[in-house]
């Protein structure tokens, strides 16, 4: 599917734009903000432009975040009704931390994951991700449409969709 496909395209250029730069850069704007025991991270604006402007998508139509995990998220397995995302795990080859004892919820499983790994979340696909007693792991997500904006949260807990 070509949105599919452009999801995976942006995020590999906004993973060059981390390689391309030091976290430094970043540390001064970087906040991260609670959602659903998620730590989240929207990417500044002007880095979104310069990226989106090689692709048919305008800032509105996307979430681009750069996602923490610091404890234990194994409750918060849960689904997206009308959003994809595509995930890129982050790690010291894009500037972050190493994953450590982190894992992906996929397929009714819990699966480590390792720097550079990618996964695409199609629609209404329960996930999630945790980590280990003094784990880590960031990771990118570039979500189409957004799973959050001002008039809805697509973000449902797993048990209402088993």
């Amino acid at each position: 599917m070509k949105k599919e496909n452009d999801l995976q395209e942006i995020a590999h250029a906004i993973v060059e734009t981390f390689n391309a730069q030091s976290r430094a850069n970043f540390n001064e704007v970087i906040h991260f903000e609670d959602y659903h025991g998620f730590q989240i991270f929207s990417l500044p604006n002007k880095l979104i432009d310069s990226v989106l402007s090689n692709f048919d998508y305008q800032p509105d139509n996307l979430e681009i975040e750069v996602v923490k995990v610091v404890s234990n998220l194994r409750d918060q397995i849960h689904y997206h009704e009308g959003s994809s995302a595509f995930i890129h795990i982050l790690g010291a080859s894009h500037g972050f931390e190493n994953p450590k004892n982190a894992f992906a919820y996929q397929d009714g499983l819990w699966i480590a994951v390792h720097d550079g790994e990618e996964r695409l979340i199609p629609p209404k696909t329960v996930h999630g991700f945790t980590v280990e007693e003094d784990g880590v792991l960031f990771f990118l997500s570039v979500q189409y449409p957004p799973i959050v904006t001002e008039v809805k949260d697509d973000y449902h807990p797993a048990k209402d969709l088993l």
